[in-house]
């Protein structure tokens, strides 16, 4: 026993615990966080991938029926930019115009798909 712990009475052994403890349980909690954020991250960006893919298939539509076949996927496509997205595939199907939207994520691309026609 050291000179020091032998005049106070402490066993200070333990001394410098309370910080591992504390730094072991903010590694965990960013451990757990770390991995939600993402997942709300990317719902976040496929709410927003269909929305996006909703809006430029209307457009799009519009544009086929309204102004008699007029490039219902330049329509979309540019619909989609202005929506913070980014145009996958469109295509005339019959009277229905289909688009396939995608939003970037930092772990990949959130996709979603759409379909308007008239009325």
């Amino acid at each position: 026993m050291s000179a020091a712990a032998a005049v106070d009475g402490a066993d200070h052994s333990e001394r410098g615990s309370g910080t591992v403890l504390v730094v072991g349980l903010l590694g965990v909690a960013a451990a757990l966080l770390i991995p939600l954020v993402l997942l709300a991250s990317i719902a976040g960006a496929r709410a927003t991938a269909q929305g996006a893919a909703d809006l430029a298939a209307i457009a799009g539509a519009t544009a086929w029926h309204d102004h008699g076949g007029g490039a219902p996927c330049a329509v979309a496509g540019r619909v989609l930019v202005e929506h913070g997205a980014y145009l996958v595939s469109c295509e005339v199907s019959g009277e229905d115009v289909v688009v396939t939207a995608a939003v970037p994520t930092r772990v990949g691309d959130a996709r979603a798909t759409a379909r308007a026609g008239p009325a």
